[in-house]
């Protein structure tokens, strides 16, 4: 008997105890023949024909002297198959049986592979997640790996069978079948190459590996052969489907090489390892706000990532700005030569953030009062908040204020200004709750809305939640499956835009207000309210049309003009980068104005006692891309750049041509006079 263990560091569940250990017996030395362990996703599987070509490819590492560890995913959409089949028995399955449905996925891609195998020839055996000694936290739908204990993988791997494992699986310390998320195939390949001291692990997916973008999307994508831990894991963060971000971690932790590949039709491939394994060079450019702020940025310049933060640019954290003015320069250092410096500035207005004033109605809540609190303590706070009982709310009282916050509990008529309901139950609510559900999770998250900046909610467990009826104005933040539990709703009104957030489940049920995230996105919410975020003009492009309303966001203090005021406004100041005063016509309350030059624009309305800034930059890509290309494509066609020789050749001939070209006008003259031409 063999074993070997793997622990996750950040798990807090607890390991199997010493004497089970020690009753194991001492590890047994492994042969000479290394470890290779390879995973195979759905699309490489998805029909009997690949499942084939996968046997043919892992009968390929087994005659090259290696001994395999296989991991797959279930077939195709199969566990997309297995959910939607769920569902169609009752709209909330419990977790727990909805693992054990959607475990069976992985289990029919195992057992296939293993056939096909042996059909080649080999030796092939395989396991379930539990039978492979993937121990797991409790949580169904989303367990964590605390433990891998591959016993029964170092036997067969002895008698040199090829081992097919189930992934995306594993048993809970109580003895539960449990499941790892999406993606979570890839997270038990890399644990098996961490518990089996595996040489290599490699992930076969329907791309040959990380592009600087999605190849599907941007057809000049640049491969990126090879790529540290760190970086890989701030791209698998920001959405890069190639490896699961947990995965990632496993291997940057256990410092395992990752080669991610394309099962069939490309030889290349990206390396994932160590950073510190690829050696780089550490270059310097300079940010320069105003006059009183310098900050070094330091990059990487070997790294992968520079032509990504190109494209995707770069933000400056924690940068301290005085007034509402920002401006940027990037310096290149170390002589490098910058072909196109107009690109080298950048400008951007800081809004002005806006106070907003908050009821909360509620019986009680220390969780909610103590987020909302912390946030609103200090000398320069946006937020003050009041706090009443349900009793002692009336409509009038809602109009003194920015926005309201019912705590499970909602008035008989909704307030004029902008709310939050927390749980809203009852037929008063204006939110429309279809069903309940017990145990649920929220799997499909609109993260891009403002409310859920930096938020993460995918691992929130709830004991009860309230899916609801989607309206004309709303939009759903956080589903289970495709049921709305977090919606956000603007709606036109009188007075403006009015804005709701409700929340399908009630807090203290939740291990929600114990997450960072609680608060973030309360204040996030006050942030929508107020239009801080999406109400401010923000920065636009050179050669595009301003438009530039006088009426201003959705805050009711924010404008108090009246319609008739606006329509009698027919001109408005605008200063110019340079400094020059130019009057601009208003039409309707809107001012539009074109912007050709790179800076800071400010518009005046002497009848308003308003003023705007707006922020003009150079943000054309295709515009900033001026590198010398060694050859140019017209049409069909390509001009590549003569050589010497060439070069020469054309030197050589011209005098030659010249030549001709006066025999030709002679001989032209000649037949001239002689009358045989005309």
């Amino acid at each position: 008997m063999t074993k070997s263990s793997v622990s996750d560091p950040g798990s807090s569940s607890p390991p199997l105890p010493a004497w089970l250990i020690d009753s194991l017996g001492p590890p047994a030395s492994p042969p000479d023949k290394p470890i290779v362990v390879q995973k195979y996703g759905g699309s490489s599987v998805a029909d009997p024909d690949r499942l084939k070509l996968v046997a043919q490819r892992v009968s390929e590492t087994v005659r090259q002297g290696c001994r395999v560890v296989v991991v797959v995913s279930a077939m195709g959409k199969t566990t997309d198959q297995l959910i939607a089949l769920a569902r169609s028995v009752t709209q909330s399955p419990p977790r727990r049986e909805l693992d054990m449905l959607i475990s069976s996925g992985e289990r029919i891609s195992m057992a296939l592979l293993a056939m096909a195998l042996s059909d080649l020839g080999h030796d092939a055996i395989s396991f379930t997640g539990s039978q492979s000694g993937i121990l797991t936290n409790d949580r169904h739908s989303g367990a964590r790996i605390i433990e891998i204990r591959p016993v029964r993988i170092l036997d067969e791997l002895e008698r040199d069978r090829v081992v097919i494992v189930a992934g995306f699986q594993g048993m809970s310390y109580k003895r539960e079948v449990t499941t790892l998320g999406r993606g979570g195939s890839d997270t038990t390949a890399v644990a098996l190459a961490a518990a089996l001291s595996a040489s290599v692990c490699e992930i076969y997916s329907d791309v040959d590996g990380v592009y600087s973008a999605d190849p599907r999307v941007v057809p000049d994508a640049k491969h990126i052969p090879e790529i540290g831990h760190r970086e890989m894991q701030e791209l698998a963060d920001h959405g890069a489907k190639v490896l699961n971000a947990q995965a990632v971690e496993w291997a940057q932790r256990a410092g395992i090489v990752i080669h991610a590949k394309k099962t069939q039709g490309s030889a290349r491939h990206t390396v994932v390892q160590a950073d510190a394994e690829r050696p780089r060079e550490r270059g310097r450019a300079t940010a320069v706000t105003g006059t009183a702020q310098v900050v070094d940025l330091y990059s990487q310049q070997g790294s992968a990532l520079m032509p990504l933060l190109g494209q995707q640019g770069v933000m400056l954290r924690h940068l301290a700005i005085d007034g509402e003015r920002l401006e940027a320069t990037l310096t290149l250092l170390d002589g490098a030569v910058d072909v196109l410096p107009t690109d080298n500035h950048a400008y951007a207005v800081l809004p002005e953030r806006q106070r907003v004033k908050l009821l909360m109605v509620t019986r009680g809540n220390l969780f909610l009062e103590g987020a909302l609190l912390a946030a609103s303590a200090g000398e320069e706070n946006h937020l003050q908040i009041d706090k009443l009982l349900p009793a002692q709310y009336s409509d009038d009282k809602a109009l003194h204020y920015d926005a309201v916050l019912f705590d499970a509990w909602t008035p008989a008529k909704p307030p004029e200004v902008h709310a939050i309901y927390l749980d809203p139950q009852g037929v008063d609510s204006p939110f429309s709750v279809a069903k309940s559900v017990t145990a649920p999770y929220l799997s499909d998250i609109d993260d891009q809305h403002p409310v859920l900046r930096w938020v993460s909610l995918a691992d929130i467990n709830m004991s009860r939640a309230s899916v609801f009826r989607l309206g004309p104005y709303d939009r759903a933040l956080a589903q289970m499956v495709k049921d709305p539990i977090v919606v956000a709703r603007e709606q036109p009104g009188p007075t403006g835009i009015r804005r709701s957030l409700a929340i399908g489940f009630d807090v203290r049920q939740s291990d929600f207000p114990l997450r960072v995230a609680f608060p973030v996105m309360l204040m996030n919410a006050m942030d929508w309210f107020a239009g801080d975020v999406d109400e401010d003009l923000g920065s636009f492009r050179t050669g595009t049309t301003l438009v530039v309303p006088l009426r201003g966001g959705p805050s009711r203090r924010a404008n108090q003009t009246s319609d008739a005021q606006l329509v009698q406004i027919r001109q408005a100041d605008l200063t110019l980068p340079g400094g020059q005063l130019s009057p601009v016509p208003v039409h309707e309350g809107v001012v539009k104005l074109y912007g050709e030059r790179t800076g800071f624009y400010s518009l005046r309305v002497p009848e308003l006692l308003r003023s705007w800034t707006l922020a003009l930059n150079l943000l054309d890509p295709e515009e900033s891309a001026v590198v010398l290309r060694h050859e140019l494509s017209l049409q069909q066609s390509r001009l590549l750049p003569p050589d010497a020789g060439q070069q020469a050749l054309r030197r050589t001939l011209w005098p030659y041509l010249l030549l001709v070209a006066a025999l030709l006008l002679f001989v032209e003259w000649w037949t001239y006079h002689r009358r045989w031409t005309v």
